[in-house]
């Protein structure tokens, strides 16, 4: 994945919700303005799409209405936490994601957020005189920017306004009777109504669907694996199973800290001229976007550690960068209290991660970032030590995208079985990048 503000594991199980492909008419894919296409042309310029604004969409019962949340609201956030604990991702799984209050918090208010895009899909209790009614749907659009490029640094990527689609879900009594299409369609009328700027919308899915323009696959690093055995995660090593998994070093280099408010500027820049590399990457258009989304919260929803360059350099510069989230994992067959072996799996998930390594006629922080394993070996190696001495994570996992693939052989990194990330993209003619 080229943005992975989140895990993908459970992502928006969309086939889920859509039913059967064979819906025809209620097919999303078909009834909004394009399919998922693949070349650099926006289907649609946005003023034709915008030319007429139509009404909300209508539901097949007046049990159901439209609304949003807003997770600054307690009732509210506490609510979609609850529904999201107990319904979000695939029910075949082992284990469901269980994103914190703070957590989602944090993914729905980036700046710029529109909380009209936090939508809801609610149905009255029957026989309840005072109008109550229950959350039995939800989806969030989220403001982002994307770059894109036609192949590898091959021309000056465009940066391209653009929705990122996420936390779409139904309660499982309400799954196959057409009512995620309509989720699909009204969240895909406020953002073409709400968003002037917005070309295009991004979403992933842990299952596939037709036209995806990447996947990306998850592996892991077991960090605790007394922890995992006891859950059930992985069966009972041997000594040279555990002497495998056993990290390269024990402690931080002394160059590597945490991510300041005094870094952002040049940390922004360093991670956004690496995704402009990408055919397809994130771009963050501000300091004060990029402090929202990397610098550490107190709650652990987010760490970023950097690296500086080493005294004999002479320069002194950001060197590196990476950045995950810690999300627990919750067995689905024991609900959402934690169970009596020890509480939720803790499990750190790779957000972005760069090493700057200039070429000796280079100016450190500016031009080409190029690849290098060992340096990015290094800095997962710290990110590995961080997750599971600092934020008490059990196991780390990685998607094989961008450099990433590098570090499976010399980390150890294990396949996570049948977790695979699809991307897809609307209103956008993007080639395919898998």
């Amino acid at each position: 994945g080229y943005m992975q503000s989140g895990p993908g594991i459970e992502n928006n199980p969309i086939l889920a919700l859509l039913g059967d492909s064979t819906d025809g008419p209620d097919d999303p894919v078909e009834q909004t303005h394009s399919i998922f296409w693949r070349v650099h042309d926006p289907i649609e310029r946005c003023s034709q799409i915008r030319s007429t604004a139509p009404p909300p969409v209508d539901l097949p019962n007046s049990d159901l209405f439209w609304a949003t949340i807003d997770v600054n609201n307690t009732a509210d956030n506490e609510e979609l936490y609850q529904f999201l604990s107990k319904n979000y991702g695939a029910d075949n799984v082992q284990y469901r994601l269980c994103y914190t209050r703070d957590h989602l918090a944090w993914i729905l208010q980036p700046p710029g957020y529109l909380p009209a895009l936090h939508l809801a899909l609610r149905q009255k209790i029957s026989g309840s005189s005072d109008q109550a009614s229950q959350l039995v749907g939800f989806v969030a659009g989220i403001p982002c920017t994307i770059s894109l490029r036609e192949a590898p640094n091959s021309n000056e990527p465009e940066l391209v306004p653009s929705m990122e689609v996420n936390l779409l879900c139904l309660t499982p009594a309400l799954r196959g009777l057409g009512l995620g299409p309509l989720l699909i369609r009204e969240i895909t009328r406020r953002i073409l109504t709400l968003c002037p700027r917005t070309q295009m919308a991004v979403y992933t899915t842990s299952v596939p669907l037709p036209g995806e323009v990447a996947r990306s696959r998850y592996y892991y690093q077991p960090l605790n694996i007394p922890r995992l055995v006891e859950c059930g995660w992985m069966p009972t090593p041997d000594a040279a199973e555990a002497d495998y998994y056993r990290l390269p070093r024990s402690s931080l280099r002394p160059t590597v800290r945490r991510l300041s408010v005094a870094d952002i500027s040049e940390a922004r820049s360093l991670l956004n001229r690496q995704q402009a590399q990408f055919c397809m990457g994130r771009h963050w258009d501000s300091d004060i976007e990029f402090q929202h989304c990397f610098l550490p919260r107190p709650d652990g929803t987010v760490e970023t550690w950097i690296i500086e360059s080493p005294p004999e350099d002479g320069t002194h510069h950001l060197a590196g960068l990476i950045s995950f989230s810690v999300i627990p994992f919750v067995p689905q067959t024991l609900g959402r209290e934690a169970p009596s072996t020890g509480g939720p799996i803790r499990a750190a998930f790779a957000n972005y991660a760069v090493v700057d390594c200039p070429r000796p006629a280079e100016t450190p922080g500016e031009g080409h970032i190029h690849p290098c394993p060992q340096r990015l070996v290094e800095i997962y190696t710290d990110a590995l030590i961080v997750a599971r001495d600092l934020c008490n994570a059990h196991l780390f996992n990685i998607l094989d995208t961008q450099h990433c693939i590098e570090l499976v052989e010399p980390l150890h990194f294990n396949p996570v079985m049948a977790a695979t990330m699809h991307v897809y993209i609307y209103n956008r003619k993007v080639r395919n990048l898998t």
